[in-house]
């Protein structure tokens, strides 16, 4: 059941990255350059951004939806796991049973007598040492970046997705290049809002006509998850699942078969 579980949440993560290629290959993130006429020339870019195709803005709608069943399905892989861990052990889960999420000592020792109630002494050294009350800054701990996306995605509304540009380039020649200087202006990181600057490029001593070869720009999309990223923090999806995957990977001997006896029978 645990890998099964987990087994979905990748199935969400592959169909989440399969939709979101197809819409940002699907013309969606168009843009337009304009070169000023007077000095200093300077060389702008902006949001061009047609209006969505049904197709398109079912899909934004589709990401949103499959986020969060990838982010239950992990979470629950981890609650699963440790059902599992009771029932090894000889004993029977409870309504409260389930993988804690602690960011401080003392809700971790809360948690061992209620969410793993019935685990393995072993085991529950195993669950401690993934607490994110272990960490300095806690709140950007995974497992509690899982546990608080979830419950928001669970229990409170549909993700709301954040389309960002995350990188851009664009080819600039001309033959008089030398001795010149240049200077690339970006916005700062945030929502795309079409008819916004985003761009652009100055050069001293000034070009009016140089050749611009064009190039997509490099766009994320994430979700509104209420979390600090003032300083450039931030996660993807696949680090969440690669995190959950490792945990588990942990206790694969707890659910390891003994070997098969083969010495010869009397």
């Amino acid at each position: 059941m645990v890998l099964a579980k987990l087994d979905r949440a990748r199935f969400h993560a592959h169909e989440f990255d399969a939709k979101w290629d197809w819409y940002y290959h699907s013309g969606a993130y168009r843009y337009n350059m304009r070169m000023d006429e007077q000095p200093p020339h300077v060389l702008r870019f902006w949001w061009d951004l047609p209006d969505r195709t049904a197709e398109q803005a079912r899909t934004v709608s589709d990401l949103s939806f499959i986020y969060g069943d990838m982010l239950n399905n992990l979470r629950g892989t981890l609650d699963y796991l440790v059902g599992q861990l009771v029932l090894l052990a000889g004993n029977t889960a409870t309504d409260r049973t389930g993988f804690p999420v602690a960011k401080s000592q003392q809700a971790w020792m809360t948690a061992t007598g209620r969410d793993v109630q019935g685990v393995d002494p072993r085991w529950l050294d195993a669950i401690d040492s993934l607490q994110p009350y272990h960490d300095a800054q806690p709140e950007r701990h995974l497992l509690a970046v899982l546990d608080h996306v979830n419950n928001i995605s669970k229990h409170r509304r549909i993700p709301a997705s954040i389309e960002s540009i995350k990188g851009f380039s664009v080819g600039y020649a001309h033959p008089d290049m030398s001795g010149r200087n240049f200077q690339f202006w970006e916005k700062e990181p945030g929502p795309i809002v079409n008819g916004e600057e985003f761009f652009n490029i100055t050069v001293d001593p000034p070009i009016n006509n140089p050749t611009i070869t064009r190039s997509d720009p490099s766009i994320r999309i994430s979700f509104i998850d209420e979390l600090d990223h003032s300083d450039g923090w931030d996660y993807t999806n696949q680090e969440l699942v690669q995190w959950v995957a490792d945990a588990v990977a942990r206790f694969e001997p707890a659910f390891a078969l003994p070997a098969p006896d083969m010495r010869p029978k009397p």
